[in-house]
Parts: structure tokens; sequence; C-alpha cells
């Protein structure tokens, strides 16, 4: 092993504070499925010392509301928020390389992303995308690629444009 541990969750609690440490080994990974349909999480801190986070991890979280991802993180994979249908903001720290596929897809109240680094990768192929959105010219994705580091709001759930409001 190289000394790391990977978390995942059974608990009932409506608020998690992820550790930084378990057994005295750093928690780096937010494992495959850790949180998904935790139906009563509504708030998550996730330390800085987590690099990735996993496929699924916070899927189905119905009541999350906002995340905030650490600048030590450099994947957010696959799925990893998809149908949070309370999630109505993320910061998405500089250290955020690359957002999978579907990542927010279904996060239908979402109205505020703020981007902390110039160049994200998304995996979009045909149908997937990481947003909910991304098939039309004023999607978060297009935008964001035009505009860089910023906040991005559309203003409504209903709403398909998005554009950037502060640097």
């Amino acid at each position: 092993m190289d000394g790391t541990k990977s978390i995942s969750y059974t608990g009932s609690g409506d608020s998690v504070i992820i550790p930084s440490k378990i057994d005295d080994k750093p928690v780096t990974n937010i494992r495959y499925n850790a949180f998904a349909v935790c139906t009563r999480l509504t708030n998550v801190s996730i330390p800085d010392i987590v690099i990735i986070i996993g496929n699924s991890a916070f899927a189905l979280c119905a009541n999350l509301t906002i995340v905030t991802i650490p600048d030590n993180v450099t994947i957010i994979d696959e799925y990893a928020f998809v149908n949070c249908t309370r999630l109505t903001s993320i910061t998405i720290g500089n250290g955020v390389q690359h957002i999978g596929y579907n990542v927010f897809e279904g996060c239908t109240s979402l109205t505020s992303v703020t981007f902390e680094r110039v160049d994200t990768s998304f995996e979009s192929t045909g149908y997937y995308s990481s947003f909910i959105d991304s098939s039309n010219s004023s999607s978060l994705q297009t935008v964001y690629t035009a505009g860089g580091i910023g906040t991005y709001t559309r203003p409504n759930t209903s709403s398909t444009t998005w554009t950037k409001t502060s640097d």
C-alpha cells in the first residue's frame, strides 16, 4: 500500500467533516460511491489533503446544497455529484485539472459555479458532458472555456444561459 486512505461513509448525519487522517494515514481519496444516496447530507467539508473525488462519490445526495472543492483536488471523477438536485453553488479549487463526464448532470438547482483555475479540462463526448446544459452555445463549459477563472451564474434554475459575473 502507498500509506494513504480512501474514505467511505455509512452514517446518517446531515453535516459531515471528512477527516484528513484515519489511523494516522492521510485521506487522499473520496472513493467510489463513498457518500452516494446519503439523502440527509446537506453539508460536507472536504480536507485540503484530498486529491481525488471518485466516481459517484456524492451521487444522489439530494439535499446537498453547497460544495467547495479544495485546491489539492486534481480530479473530480465521473458522476461525482450527479442528481444532487438541491446543489445551488460549487467552488472548484485551482488544483482541479479534470472534471469527468456527468459530474453535475441532474444538478437542476445549480446557479453559481466558481472556477479558480484557468485550464480545467472537461470530459465531453457526444451525449456525455460535465454539466447539466453543455449542449448549447451558452453552456457553462463553453462560457468558462472563453472566460477562464471566475464565477459563473445563471439567473434561475430554468435558464440554460450562464454568464461570467466576477473574476
